[in-house]
């Protein structure tokens, strides 16, 4: 892990173990991605990721507004881009700063590669995003895989779930209200491992790219890229400074 290559991006996905990470830690010389309604903690420790990314059409919707408001002081935060879904970027194209905002529809157009990849969650593509923006080593956090179902949850439609209640505690993310009354969201793993085939299409997109992803959570069940405990992390990034 001592040659890894710059420059380095972090997937922060929104897994319980993201709690023992000090977001602050990544610093300016580390570029973050965060995802989905991870923006109710932010706002809480005043701090924001380089790249926001909500790659679920149901889930991007249903956080318009606060997508929206992020958009609008995107200088003030630090983002730089936003990575999101055709049907909501639509709807954010009169939105000050709109022009941070990128449809993934049209990520797929200029880069052939995203073609190949139709099982999409947020965490795995917005790691391939990171490569094609020039990325050597991208480094996760948080990605546990470990997703039970939700008691306060009830059927929208379809595979289209509603949180009834903001539960008192959520085993599915770093901190408890993450997901809160009224919230919509897709059923997880509707019928298969969904998130292991997505981290799947990762690891061919990193082979492809010449990238290097390594996972930052010894306790993760996701076993297809090389881990390095955090700590470790963390020093090689201020060694490379």
């Amino acid at each position: 892990m001592e040659d890894w290559q710059q420059p380095v991006a972090a997937i922060l996905g929104n897994g319980p173990s993201l709690a023992q990470i000090d977001l602050h830690a990544f610093g300016d010389h580390i570029h973050t991605f965060g995802f989905n309604a991870a923006y109710r903690h932010w706002q809480r420790i005043d701090w924001h990721p380089t790249y926001y990314a909500c790659l679920d059409t149901v889930v991007g919707l249903s956080h318009k507004d606060a997508i929206e408001a992020m958009l609008a002081r995107a200088d003030t935060l630090g983002i730089r881009q936003f990575f999101v879904r055709m049907n909501l970027a639509s709807q954010l194209t009169g939105t000050p700063q709109a022009e941070r905002v990128v449809a993934y529809e049209r990520l797929v157009r200029q880069h052939p590669i995203l073609e190949r990849y139709a099982t999409i969650t947020t965490g795995s593509h917005a790691a391939i995003i990171a490569m094609l923006l020039g990325y050597k080593t991208v480094a996760l956090f948080g990605v546990d895989l470990d997703y039970q179902p939700l008691d306060v949850a009830q059927t929208v439609s379809g595979n289209v779930l509603m949180t009834t209640q903001t539960p008192e505690q959520n085993p599915n993310y770093f901190f408890a209200d993450y997901q809160q009354a009224g919230d919509l969201y897709h059923v997880p793993n509707p019928g298969r491992d969904l998130h292991l085939e997505a981290w799947g299409d990762t690891a061919a997109a990193a082979e492809a790219l010449g990238a290097r992803v390594i996972n930052c959570n010894p306790a993760s069940k996701l076993d297809r890229f090389e881990r390095l405990a955090p700590e470790r992390f963390f020093a090689l990034a201020a060694e490379a400074r």
